[in-house]
């Protein structure tokens, strides 16, 4: 795990609540990366589910990273998830 990884983890717990305006890019990035998956394969993913204006709108990243939460025990299931959803719409 690499640094910026460890310190959103270490900044943000899983069972601390998150404002909206708080979260950015990066920390959503940091945390998918955590559990494995690449950045780029979460932003395709995350523009698929949500659109490509997910990352600019706080409300966007705000449901993406419910979602990232709701995965946080089993982050293998979500990586089967975007993977599965991503070959399915290619």
């Amino acid at each position: 795990m690499d640094a910026v990884a460890e310190s959103v983890i270490t900044e943000v717990p899983n069972d601390t609540p998150v404002h909206e305006g708080d979260l950015t890019l990066e920390h959503l990035l940091a945390r998918a990366q955590a559990y494995g998956i690449a950045a780029e394969q979460y932003q395709a993913y995350a523009d698929r589910r949500w659109g490509r204006g997910w990352r600019l709108n706080p409300h966007g990243r705000r449901r993406a990273w419910d979602e990232l939460d709701r995965y946080r025990n089993d982050p293998q299931g979500y990586l089967d998830k975007i993977e599965s959803e991503l070959h399915r719409v290619s």
